[in-house]
């Protein structure tokens, strides 16, 4: 929607900012269990440990499989976020026309 406003775009941004944490967290969970259960509990997907757990030394290729994870979660957020506004576009117009409305009632509680 190239016409939108400021405000349009902060309300789009938010739901983004918010659900996406919120799907990038879950999703990040939910694959790390699978693939740590298909590499039999190695820890090699378990954010934040580069380490070999038999000789402590940091594992480069650990970092790089954990920072790939972290990417396909980035892009299976996006895709998610992206398929839920596009499915219930009617409704997120809805509750962006009532809660712009407010706002504009008040727009001192707005970024500018």
């Amino acid at each position: 929607h190239a016409g939108r406003g400021k405000y349009e775009w902060f309300w789009l941004y938010a739901i983004d900012g918010t659900l996406g944490v919120l799907f990038e967290y879950l999703i990040l969970r939910i694959l790390t269990f699978v693939l740590e259960f298909l590499t039999c509990r190695r820890r090699i997907f378990v954010s934040g440990e580069y380490r070999s757990p038999r000789t402590g030394r940091a594992q480069c290729w650990r970092y790089l499989a954990q920072l790939l994870l972290w990417l396909l979660c980035v892009a299976a957020m996006w895709s998610l976020v992206a398929a839920l506004l596009a499915h219930f576009n009617g409704q997120v117009e809805a509750a962006e026309q009532m809660a712009l409305h407010a706002a504009r009632q008040q727009p001192k509680h707005l970024l500018k």
